[in-house]
C-alpha cells in the first residue's frame, strides 16, 4: 500500500511540467489530495481556474462535487476562493464571462455560496 509520503511524491510529479497527461491529473490529483486530507491544497487545485473548467466538464463533474463537498466540510470556502480567483485572474472579458457562467451553474446545481 502506498504510503503517504509516495502519494504526496505523485501529486508533485502530476502538477509538473513533466506530466505531459493532463486527463490524468485531473483523476489522480484531487484524488490522492483528498484521500490524505490535504484540504488546504485540495481547495487551491480544485479552485484553480484552469482545474475548475476541466474538472467541471462531463467526466468530472461528480468528482468535482464531491471534492467541493469535502474541502466544505473541511472548513474550507471553495466558493469564495474561486470567486476571489476568477475577479482576480488576468483573462480576457470574454475568458471571464464564460468562466463565471460555468461558476454559476456549478453553484446553481450543487447549491454552494
Amino acid at each position: 500500500m502506498p504510503t503517504k509520503k509516495f502519494r504526496l511524491a505523485l501529486v508533485q510529479y502530476f502538477l509538473s511540467e513533466d506530466c505531459k497527461d493532463k486527463q490524468r491529473k485531473y483523476e489522480e490529483v484531487p484524488y490522492l489530495l483528498e484521500h490524505e486530507e490535504q484540504w488546504q491544497q485540495l481547495c487551491t487545485f480544485i479552485t484553480n481556474v484552469e482545474n475548475f473548467l476541466a474538472l467541471s466538464e462531463r467526466g468530472h463533474k461528480f468528482d468535482l462535487y464531491r471534492y467541493w463537498r469535502s474541502v466544505t466540510n473541511a472548513s474550507y470556502s471553495p466558493d469564495q476562493v474561486l470567486i476571489k480567483t476568477i475577479t482576480e485572474s488576468q483573462m480576457s472579458t470574454k475568458e471571464k464571462m464564460d468562466t463565471w457562467s460555468r461558476a454559476g451553474s456549478f453553484f446553481a446545481r450543487n447549491g454552494a455560496v
